[in-house]
């Protein structure tokens, strides 16, 4: 690994970045709101709570509004298929 992909890995600033599933993000609004409440969380992020709700049912997918509550930020990640995979037409 070249010393600039171990910076970039490293956050550049010498600490390990941590990616989380979209199931785990989720989780942490529903430990949230177990510990509190669906008012006083969506208070907290700036949402509805109907938006809290619907989060937590799996209606909605979290906004970047919500990664950035828990210290993240949304990324969608595209993985290169095998060849064999590969759809051709």
């Amino acid at each position: 690994m070249s010393e600039a992909a171990a910076k970039e890995l490293m956050g550049g600033e010498g600490r390990m970045r941590r990616w989380i599933t979209e199931r785990d993000l989720v989780a942490l609004v529903r430990e949230e709101v177990n510990l509190s409440a669906q008012n006083k969380t969506a208070e907290r992020i700036g949402v509805s709570p109907q938006y809290i709700n619907d989060l937590i049912r799996g209606r909605r997918e979290p906004s970047q509004k919500i990664a950035s509550a828990f210290g993240y930020k949304r990324i969608v990640v595209f993985e290169e298929l095998p060849p064999e995979e590969v759809l051709e037409g």
